[in-house]
């Protein structure tokens, strides 16, 4: 299996696939979406896993499924080795043990059409980023997403979030390294391909 996303053709729509355990909803997300995207749909976390492949540009994920967490939903997506962009998409509030979770966006519930639109824009667009820049994107939105949805002492006192600093103090330090050693001369996809 190959973990990088295939490029889309200009014929083919970009393909999404929305994890939402209410039916309804997930329908309803699917004809909002569908005008641009092509939508698969998934109400529990066998069907999403089952439904993850190469050619996906983005996946929505609900946190809560009848049969698992999003969030574990989440983590066996990064452990099969698929890259795709993911956010979560969820009427639950971010918290401090939400550092842990590689996910890329987050967005609470209810969302409009115009929400997921822009959100999936935003994770199509991070698709594309390499991914020294694409995994320093994703640290500093989740940084950014707890820091609004809880208070200083709650993330202060978390691992995770501490940990979350860390990672985004070294992804900086290592961006800054390679950007000022780049001259006119050098093979600068090289370059940020050794940060991935």
């Amino acid at each position: 299996m190959s973990n990088s996303q295939s490029d889309v053709t200009p014929n083919e729509n970009p393909e999404i696939l929305v994890v939402e355990d209410d039916e309804a909803l997930a329908e309803a997300m699917a004809v909002w979406l569908g005008a641009e995207y092509d939508v698969t749909t998934a109400t529990d976390a066998a069907t999403a896993r089952a439904s993850v492949h190469d050619g996906l540009d983005a996946i929505l994920l609900d946190r809560n499924l009848p049969d698992a967490s999003g969030g574990d939903v989440l983590r066996a997506i990064r452990d099969d080795g698929y890259t795709v962009p993911v956010a979560m998409v969820t009427g639950v509030e971010p918290d401090a043990d939400d550092a842990a979770l590689p996910f890329d966006d987050y967005l609470v519930k209810p969302a409009t059409r115009s929400d997921l639109t822009d959100l999936v824009e935003r994770l199509r667009r991070r698709g594309r980023y390499d991914d020294a820049f694409r995994d320093y994107y994703a640290l500093v939105t989740k940084r950014a997403t707890l820091r609004t949805s809880n208070a200083d002492g709650e993330l202060a006192a978390s691992t995770d979030y501490r940990e979350l600093e860390t990672r985004i103090a070294e992804r900086e330090r290592r961006l800054d390294d390679a950007v000022t050693a780049i001259d006119e001369h050098d093979d600068v996809a090289a370059i940020f391909e050794k940060l991935s």
